[in-house]
């Protein structure tokens, strides 16, 4: 409820206006903070510039609300105007309850979750305990339109009395901008990442791999098998048909090891070598999946060039202290199958 002194301002107003009780308060609450003076009544020499506060804290703004904490009270103003007033839009006796049966209807719905439970009164002071400022990104709902709004909030002390000063900013093109960049720099890595003739991942990713592993290796909760594969025979291919050939070969090794290893990623680490790092459900078929691979290479002996040498190792916690280590036993087992094509095929 508005104070006496309060009551006594706005009758004055609509004595001399010819307002409604409504309009009288509202118009008083408009004047006071042109004025500089706060819109509830404070004893003492505590004055503060309503205004000044506004702007420090939420600049361009949708609307700002000043919230007596004890009682509940509050008033919600408006996007300010070129003589920078705080127009009046509406005055409440409990801003806790009226949020509450707001946000549904305007905040978007995956948010409303979080939204709602910062906005407890409780919960909202308690985060502005520490620094005294508290801000939140969310979504809300315009016209059918989804649009980004950052709350900020302060607590203002005058003697025995707190203050709530909340302010919401559009932050639709700021939000949107900081995604553009953000995709734009994660195209640009991606692109870096991926070779170009065979479309795999390369060398580069494959170390960012590796470095994830060491860190699970470190805190014990690796569990991995590397892979290697090799193109038996690509300098044979380009000798005899030429370069572009042995692209067109590359390539086809390439789907081959993607529809073997699916989902796992598969790097181009050399000219004619890959590597694949299996982990969780292709960690656990890892032996089958090799096997069938080193079945259908064995197969493609008499059938084309397209020969893929495999070699796996495994990741022994109890042994193996880097990616290293397991990388080369595969790279030597990768060797060994090499050799055995080699000779099926008496070379």
């Amino acid at each position: 409820m508005i104070d006496e002194e309060l009551k006594e301002k706005a009758t004055a107003v609509f004595a001399e206006n010819g307002l409604s009780y409504d309009a009288a308060v509202e118009a008083f609450l408009a004047q006071s903070v042109r004025e500089g003076r706060l819109p509830f009544s404070m004893k003492g020499d505590n004055a503060l510039d309503f205004r000044d506060l506004a702007f420090a804290l939420a600049g361009p703004y949708i609307r700002l609300y000043y919230i007596d904490v004890e009682t509940g009270h509050y008033v919600r103003y408006g996007t300010h105007s070129d003589d920078f007033s705080l127009p009046v839009e509406k005055v409440g006796s409990d801003f806790w309850k009226d949020v509450a049966s707001t946000l549904p209807y305007c905040v978007y719905s995956r948010d409303l979750g979080f939204v709602s439970r910062n906005l407890q009164k409780d919960n909202l002071l308690k985060e502005l305990e520490d620094d005294n400022l508290f801000t939140m990104l969310y979504r809300c709902v315009e016209e059918g339109v989804t649009v980004y709004h950052r709350l900020r909030a302060t607590l203002v002390r005058r003697g025995e009395r707190s203050y709530l000063v909340i302010g919401v900013r559009d932050a639709d093109a700021q939000v949107k901008r900081e995604n553009a960049l953000i995709r734009k720099v994660k195209t640009a890595t991606e692109k870096a990442q991926v070779d170009s003739l065979t479309g795999l991942k390369n060398k580069r990713a494959f170390e960012l791999h590796r470095r994830r592993l060491r860190r699970k290796i470190k805190n014990g909760t690796a569990e991995f098998a590397v892979v290697v594969c090799d193109f038996n025979n690509l300098k044979r291919v380009n000798d005899t048909s030429g370069h572009q050939a042995g692209d067109s070969y590359l390539k086809l090794a390439a789907e081959k090891l993607q529809k073997a290893f699916f989902p796992s990623a598969i790097y181009r680490i050399g000219g004619d070598e890959f590597a694949i790092i299996l982990e969780g459900e292709a960690y656990k078929d890892r032996d089958f999946i090799v096997s069938t691979l080193i079945d259908d290479s064995i197969k493609s002996l008499k059938k084309d060039f397209c020969v893929l040498a495999v070699g796996m190792g495994v990741f022994n916690p109890e042994k193996d202290m880097d990616v290293s280590s397991v990388f080369l036993r595969a790279d030597m087992g990768m060797y060994e199958n090499k050799q055995k094509l080699k000779e099926m095929c008496g070379l």
